[in-house]
């Protein structure tokens, strides 16, 4: 992959990404939301706090194409300080979704905690962290907002994805610095082996993308940058199924991601990492939409 003269990562057509610098999430997010074309955008909620009060955006690029396209669902921003997903999310609606409209239709939240988002934080204004509350009937605005949608949206999607990252200065749960890991990784719900892709996604990195190779991350076994569930999962948190990818891997799809980034790499390093694993993902559910691919969760 080529670099700027900076040393910033450039996409494959020569232009920068368009990444905000700063944390607004009007001017960021909302303003880059309200300018899509082509796609349906609608205020599923508001959430924040009694000082400020923020929508919460969903998005529908379904494009032309027959009616029985697969659906994919895309979000970020769940955990506030994790930017370089929500930055992606919006990228990839501006510049991916219509060229992959003939193939699919994309459901995108592209800031779940708008809140945390502007504060910096990975919990919402009020102090959630959003990733341990859903499917337990929990009042937080944002939950009950993002499940409400989900069930009137009525739509089973061929593959999840959640984009998130990983801070070098998290502290919780039982964990401290040492054991946030410093490269990328995922995790891929998928109870059938021989659909799983997430190898694939890993090997479409360019090899300056650093994989994290740790045996086990946050007690969960890693093999080689891929955390797959259900037999991967040790960790006694996530196995009680509150985060985002097993409530939807549990109701609106068999085949969940959560991609991870390190916020110690370079923001735009970041975004685009989010982009090839999407972009590798497409490529790998479209092949197997047709039948020309098992899911090749090959190593090279």
């Amino acid at each position: 992959m080529a670099g700027s003269p900076s040393g910033d990562v450039i996409r494959s057509e020569g232009t920068p990404l368009d990444l905000p610098r700063g944390r607004s999430f009007s001017c960021e997010v909302q303003v880059r939301v309200e300018r899509l074309s082509g796609v349906f955008t609608t205020k599923i909620g508001s959430a924040g706090s009694n000082a400020r009060s923020y929508p919460i955006l969903a998005c529908l690029a379904t494009g032309d194409g027959a009616p029985d396209r697969p659906w994919v669902l895309i979000s970020a921003g769940v955990h506030g300080d994790e930017i370089a997903g929500v930055f992606a999310a919006l990228e990839f609606l501006e510049t991916r979704s219509r060229t992959l409209a003939p193939w699919f239709q994309f459901a995108v939240l592209p800031c779940v905690n708008p809140s945390g988002f502007e504060l910096g934080t990975l919990e919402t204004a009020d102090g959630a962290d959003l990733n341990r509350l859903f499917g337990i009937g929990s009042p937080q605005p944002e939950i009950v907002s993002v499940e409400s949608w989900l069930r009137q949206l009525q739509r089973r999607s061929v593959a999840t994805f959640d984009l998130h990252e990983i801070s070098p200065d998290y502290r919780g749960e039982g964990f401290v610095e040492s054991d946030n890991p410093h490269a990328c990784y995922l995790y891929e719900i998928q109870s059938d082996r021989a659909r799983r892709i997430g190898r694939a996604l890993i090997n479409a990195l360019p090899p300056s993308f650093e994989v994290c190779r740790w045996p086990f991350i946050y007690k969960d076994c890693n093999d080689e940058g891929v955390v797959s569930y259900p037999e991967a999962c040790k960790n006694a948190i996530y196995a009680q199924q509150t985060t985002f990818d097993a409530y939807l891997n549990a109701r609106f799809t068999s085949h969940s991601f959560t991609l991870e980034t390190p916020m110690g790499w370079p923001l735009e390093k970041r975004v685009q990492a989010h982009l090839i694993w999407l972009g590798a993902a497409m490529s790998r559910l479209r092949a197997i939409n047709e039948g020309r691919d098992g899911g090749q969760n090959s190593r090279p």
